[in-house]
């Protein structure tokens, strides 16, 4: 947040979830937190509104596939593809960026960190030197898409479109039995 004595960052909220049971992969996983950031955050902005003027967010992640597969115009595979679809619809592309893991506070609650662990913890309660200064100096990248280093998880999830062949359509043949035949049984 920019105030007059310059940029500060507070923890206003957090979010975390368990698991699911079924197996799934990280950067599913990933994603699924990408999708609660985008749900909090809307809520966030609106109990804010009548408060604060809020020009702009920020989303991180910290995983360069969800990062990807947020910026890129691509179709993926259903579950993703759906996921996508919600983010996009609550928040802007151009607010996510990526940050690296060892300084995303976010991280600590999918660690198995206990609650009074977090208590004393630096990076879960004090301000993020880098958040304490413009933008346009934050860590990480900004809406660069370029795919090389993705995981092969990452475009195992983009939706392969076979063309269509066209259609061939068979003569139906009917055969009809000679009438002798038919008269013969």
């Amino acid at each position: 947040m920019e105030t007059e004595a310059g940029y500060v960052s507070r923890l206003v909220a957090s979010k975390s979830c368990v698991t699911p049971l079924s197996p799934t992969t990280i950067p599913r996983l990933e994603l699924l937190a990408a999708l609660i950031l985008a749900r909090l955050i809307t809520v966030v902005r609106e109990a804010l509104f009548s408060v604060l003027s809020i020009q702009k967010t920020f989303c991180w992640t910290d995983s360069m596939t969800v990062f990807y597969w947020i910026h890129a115009k691509k179709e993926y595979k259903q579950f993703v593809q759906n996921r996508i679809n919600e983010i996009h619809k609550l928040t802007d592309m151009s607010d996510w960026r990526h940050c690296p893991g060892d300084v995303n506070p976010a991280d600590l609650g999918s660690r198995g960190c206990f609650a009074s662990e977090l208590l004393n913890n630096c990076l879960w309660w004090e301000e993020l030197h880098w958040l304490t200064g413009a933008p346009e100096n934050y860590p990480g990248i900004g809406e660069n898409t370029e795919t090389t280093g993705l995981s092969d998880e990452c475009t195992r999830e983009i939706q392969v479109k076979v063309p269509c062949r066209k259609q061939t359509t068979l003569p139906t043949i009917t055969a009809e039995k000679p009438q002798e035949q038919m008269e013969a049984r």
